[in-house]
């Protein structure tokens, strides 16, 4: 509910994951939530405070507070440069780790020279015999295709002796809320049937598009079958950044980009700088 009403970070939706703990409060009638995770004595939270920004302080001073009668090191990882003199002031200090890369959708466009290498591969795929299909939360993927998927994930999961995400990232799970909140694009082969990749997005919400509407979405999942076609994650990407742009979202957040413009200004202003924030 606060995540619908105030809208937040393109990380903050996997705040609902079940590997979450939440510290929740009201200061002067201004609701606030903190969705954290405990890892031996160190107490981690996904982003910055959610519900109303004028709470912010309150949250941070509340769970920094609960962190010191539990024990906890505490930790708010990939907030944004928003808040950031609200943390240190709060006696934390910032650790840039990178940033969040972002695609605005208002006047995105593979016109022009700078996206011709994009369009040529677009084109060579399409020309391959690879069909796009989408998939979400009103019209969710069937039995049929979600076992694809779910071949295609394990056998991905095998090859880069990778387990599922969680924390700041989701897992493919057919039976979670994760799962049928998302969108799908799936790649696949119109001459043998088969499903090549698929990638899944999670929604952005944003106040200034009405409570609970949503501003843009996150990528999650990317995973494909070892012999699929090159080219084939960049087709589903661009296909969804194509139709969240037609269907009138704001943005597509490619989430954290590591190392990104590495060095922490002392006041900087870009609300999607990503920091590790720590005693």
């Amino acid at each position: 509910r606060l995540l619908k009403r105030w809208g937040g970070a393109p990380l903050l939706f996997f705040a609902l994951l079940p590997d979450k703990r939440y510290l929740f409060g009201e200061a002067e009638g201004r609701e606030w939530g903190v969705a954290y995770r405990v890892v031996g004595r160190h107490a981690l939270a996904l982003g910055d405070p959610l519900g109303d920004p004028e709470a912010v302080p309150d949250a941070i001073a509340a769970f920094l507070s609960l962190c010191r009668r539990q024990g906890w090191r505490p930790a708010f990882y990939q907030v944004t440069g928003t808040h950031l003199g609200v943390y240190r002031a709060s006696g934390l200090r910032a650790v840039k780790v990178g940033e969040d890369a972002q695609i605005g959708l208002a006047d995105f466009s593979l016109a022009g020279k700078r996206f011709k290498n994009l369009r040529n591969d677009m084109r060579r795929i399409e020309k391959a015999g690879v069909a796009l299909e989408t998939y979400g939360p009103d019209a969710p993927p069937d039995a049929r295709v979600t076992a694809e998927m779910e071949a295609i994930s394990k056998g991905w999961r095998r090859a880069h002796r990778a387990r599922e995400g969680s924390f700041a990232m989701g897992g493919f799970a057919p039976e979670s809320d994760l799962f049928r909140s998302s969108r799908f694009f799936v790649a696949r082969d119109t001459g043998s049937g088969r499903t090549l990749a698929f990638a899944t997005f999670v929604p952005i919400f944003g106040p200034v598009f009405g409570v609970g509407e949503t501003r843009g979405w996150t990528l999650d999942l990317m995973r494909r079958r070892p012999d699929a076609l090159h080219g084939v994650m960049d087709f589903l990407i661009t296909s969804a950044a194509q139709t969240f742009g037609e269907e009138g979202a704001d943005l597509v957040s490619l989430g954290l980009s590591p190392l990104a413009a590495h060095v922490l200004r002392a006041a900087p202003t870009a609300p999607t700088q990503a920091e590790l924030v720590s005693v």
